[in-house]
């Protein structure tokens, strides 16, 4: 690490540009050489990777109109970030978002954007502890078909009582297609958890993240 003056012609550049990265330290401005991730992705962030590769590579192979209607769609529609700060994407950025989801719950993907908005929810979600299992189940008011949406389950690991966690403190356990109406998690450690879910459609678009706590043993 390096200590300098006006780094980049800036008195307070921050960030990576290249192979180095600008930062503060002890109220001085640093420079180091850039580092790369500090462990290897796990399998499922792994998935997530690949799955990303190909979609981006995918893009090209769409026809045209395909690739216009997905801009299309981008320029009318915004991501909701849970800071309030809607986050707008780009065409081919909303193709690789809605199909990766996509094909992480049925193995498909859609060529053409969403038509409308998602509206879809569940309601009376239940769960009831049995032992070291989980047992989920849930009315679908809209009364889906099979393959229409799936319901994506998120849970953290056993946190103290008090702990208030957010999704970044869970990890994805698989999805349930929203018609079967119920859906188990088993073996689970002593502990309190929480479990995080949302919807998805057959065009890859999310509902919010909703969540509920629970303990095993109960």
């Amino acid at each position: 690490m390096a200590i300098v003056t006006q780094p980049l012609g800036s008195s307070n550049a921050r960030g990576s540009v290249g192979g180095l990265t600008y930062s503060q330290w002890r109220g001085r401005h640093t420079v180091r050489t850039r580092t790369g991730p500090s462990r290897e992705p796990t399998p499922d962030q792994q998935r997530i990777i690949d799955l990303t590769v190909k979609y981006a590579q995918h893009w090209n192979v769409i026809t045209e109109a395909q690739r216009t209607a997905w801009r299309t769609f981008a320029a009318n529609q915004r991501d909701p970030h849970w800071t309030g700060q809607d986050k707008r994407l780009t065409g081919q950025q909303w193709w690789i978002r809605c199909n990766v989801r996509l094909d992480l719950n049925c193995g498909g993907y859609t060529p053409w954007p969403p038509t409308a908005p998602i509206n879809d929810y569940l309601t009376n979600l239940q769960l009831d502890s049995i032992g070291d299992d989980v047992a989920i189940s849930w009315d679908d008011p809209q009364g889906h078909g099979s393959w229409e949406a799936w319901v994506e389950w998120w849970l953290t690991k056993p946190l103290s009582p008090g702990r208030r966690p957010t999704i970044h403190d869970a990890d994805r356990i698989g999805s349930t297609d929203i018609s079967d109406q119920a859906a188990e998690i088993l073996g689970l450690p002593d502990g309190t958890y929480t479990l995080f879910w949302r919807i998805v459609d057959d065009f890859g678009q999310a509902t919010p993240f909703n969540s509920t706590r629970f303990k095993i043993p109960k």
